[in-house]
Protein backbone atom coordinates (compact mmCIF):
# COMPACT_ATOMS: atom_id res chain seq x y z
CA UNK A 1 0.00 0.00 0.00
CA UNK A 2 1.53 2.73 -0.99
CA UNK A 3 2.24 5.87 1.84
CA UNK A 4 0.20 9.18 0.69
CA UNK A 5 2.01 12.21 1.80
CA UNK A 6 -0.28 15.31 3.21
CA UNK A 7 0.27 18.74 3.00
CA UNK A 8 0.66 20.11 6.70
CA UNK A 9 -2.11 21.77 8.03
CA UNK A 10 -1.69 25.71 7.77
CA UNK A 11 -0.91 27.88 10.66
CA UNK A 12 -2.84 30.66 11.88
CA UNK A 13 -0.80 33.44 9.98
CA UNK A 14 -1.75 31.57 6.63
CA UNK A 15 -5.38 31.15 7.88
CA UNK A 16 -5.24 35.05 8.54
CA UNK A 17 -3.60 35.53 5.44
CA UNK A 18 -6.15 34.50 3.47
CA UNK A 19 -8.88 36.47 5.35
CA UNK A 20 -7.38 39.18 4.29
CA UNK A 21 -6.52 38.05 0.02
CA UNK A 22 -10.15 37.06 0.08
CA UNK A 23 -11.42 40.57 1.67
CA UNK A 24 -13.41 38.01 4.04
CA UNK A 25 -14.98 39.34 7.53
CA UNK A 26 -14.72 36.66 8.81
CA UNK A 27 -12.70 33.13 9.40
CA UNK A 28 -14.35 30.47 11.59
CA UNK A 29 -12.71 27.71 13.43
CA UNK A 30 -15.27 24.90 15.13
CA UNK A 31 -13.97 21.69 16.51
CA UNK A 32 -14.80 19.16 14.67
CA UNK A 33 -15.89 21.38 11.66
CA UNK A 34 -13.83 22.29 8.23
CA UNK A 35 -12.67 26.15 8.66
CA UNK A 36 -14.76 28.82 6.71
CA UNK A 37 -14.71 32.00 5.40
CA UNK A 38 -17.20 33.98 5.30
CA UNK A 39 -17.68 35.91 1.69
CA UNK A 40 -19.91 38.64 1.85
CA UNK A 41 -23.49 36.94 2.02
CA UNK A 42 -22.59 33.43 2.21
CA UNK A 43 -19.88 31.25 3.86
CA UNK A 44 -18.10 29.22 1.98
CA UNK A 45 -16.40 25.84 3.37
CA UNK A 46 -12.84 25.48 3.36
CA UNK A 47 -12.94 22.57 0.92
CA UNK A 48 -14.50 24.07 -2.18
CA UNK A 49 -12.07 27.45 -1.48
CA UNK A 50 -9.16 27.98 0.38
CA UNK A 51 -8.13 25.44 2.94
CA UNK A 52 -8.22 21.73 2.25
CA UNK A 53 -7.50 20.20 5.08
CA UNK A 54 -9.73 17.89 8.04
CA UNK A 55 -12.21 18.90 10.43
CA UNK A 56 -10.31 20.71 13.18
CA UNK A 57 -9.19 18.60 16.35
CA UNK A 58 -9.24 19.97 19.98
CA UNK A 59 -5.65 19.81 19.94
CA UNK A 60 -4.90 21.53 16.70
CA UNK A 61 -7.70 24.78 17.56
CA UNK A 62 -5.56 25.27 20.91
CA UNK A 63 -2.30 25.41 19.07
CA UNK A 64 -3.71 27.64 16.74
CA UNK A 65 -4.99 29.79 19.71
CA UNK A 66 -1.87 29.98 21.74
CA UNK A 67 -0.07 31.30 18.24
CA UNK A 68 -2.18 34.27 18.77
CA UNK A 69 -3.67 34.53 22.62
CA UNK A 70 -1.07 35.93 25.27
CA UNK A 71 -0.68 33.69 28.52
CA UNK A 72 -3.27 36.18 30.37
CA UNK A 73 -5.80 35.82 27.76
CA UNK A 74 -5.60 31.92 28.02
CA UNK A 75 -6.14 31.74 31.45
CA UNK A 76 -9.16 34.10 30.81
CA UNK A 77 -10.64 31.37 28.54
CA UNK A 78 -10.21 28.55 30.94
CA UNK A 79 -11.52 31.07 33.75
CA UNK A 80 -14.38 31.90 32.13
CA UNK A 81 -15.17 29.57 29.15
CA UNK A 82 -14.40 32.54 26.70
CA UNK A 83 -12.06 35.35 25.65
CA UNK A 84 -12.62 38.21 23.38
CA UNK A 85 -9.53 40.58 22.00
CA UNK A 86 -8.21 42.41 18.98
CA UNK A 87 -4.94 40.66 17.30
CA UNK A 88 -3.21 42.96 15.00
CA UNK A 89 -1.80 40.45 12.43
CA UNK A 90 1.36 41.35 9.46
CA UNK A 91 1.73 38.93 6.75
CA UNK A 92 5.67 37.80 6.71
CA UNK A 93 6.98 38.78 3.67
CA UNK A 94 4.07 40.54 2.18
CA UNK A 95 2.21 43.78 2.24
CA UNK A 96 -0.87 42.45 4.19
CA UNK A 97 -1.86 43.45 8.21
CA UNK A 98 -5.36 43.26 8.92
CA UNK A 99 -6.09 43.54 12.36
CA UNK A 100 -8.82 41.01 13.79
CA UNK A 101 -11.27 40.96 16.62
CA UNK A 102 -10.83 37.26 17.98
CA UNK A 103 -13.04 35.60 20.38
CA UNK A 104 -12.30 31.89 21.51
CA UNK A 105 -15.14 29.83 23.49
CA UNK A 106 -14.29 26.93 25.76
CA UNK A 107 -14.90 24.21 27.37
CA UNK A 108 -13.33 22.69 30.64
CA UNK A 109 -10.01 24.56 29.28
CA UNK A 110 -10.03 23.35 25.87
CA UNK A 111 -11.16 25.58 22.41
CA UNK A 112 -13.92 24.57 20.83
CA UNK A 113 -14.63 27.80 18.52
CA UNK A 114 -12.34 30.03 17.05
CA UNK A 115 -14.30 33.21 15.25
CA UNK A 116 -11.26 35.91 13.78
CA UNK A 117 -13.71 38.88 12.84
CA UNK A 118 -11.96 41.54 9.94
CA UNK A 119 -11.95 44.62 11.01
CA UNK A 120 -10.99 46.04 7.96
CA UNK A 121 -14.04 46.93 6.24
CA UNK A 122 -14.19 46.85 2.29
CA UNK A 123 -16.12 49.42 0.19
CA UNK A 124 -19.02 48.14 -2.30
CA UNK A 125 -20.50 44.36 -2.53
CA UNK A 126 -17.48 42.87 -4.45
CA UNK A 127 -15.55 41.37 -1.49
CA UNK A 128 -13.47 39.05 -3.25
CA UNK A 129 -12.81 36.71 -6.47
CA UNK A 130 -16.51 35.69 -7.48
CA UNK A 131 -14.90 32.29 -8.04
CA UNK A 132 -14.23 31.61 -4.84
CA UNK A 133 -17.15 29.56 -4.73
CA UNK A 134 -16.58 27.29 -7.54
CA UNK A 135 -15.69 23.58 -7.03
Amino acid sequence: MANVSQQPEPAMHEFLTSVLNFKSPELRLALDRRPALRVPTERVKADRAVFNVPPMSAERLDTLFRSIASPAQRRELRRDGRVRFVYVFQAAGQNLVGGFRVEAKGVNGRVVMLTCRNLRRYSGRACGPTTVNAA
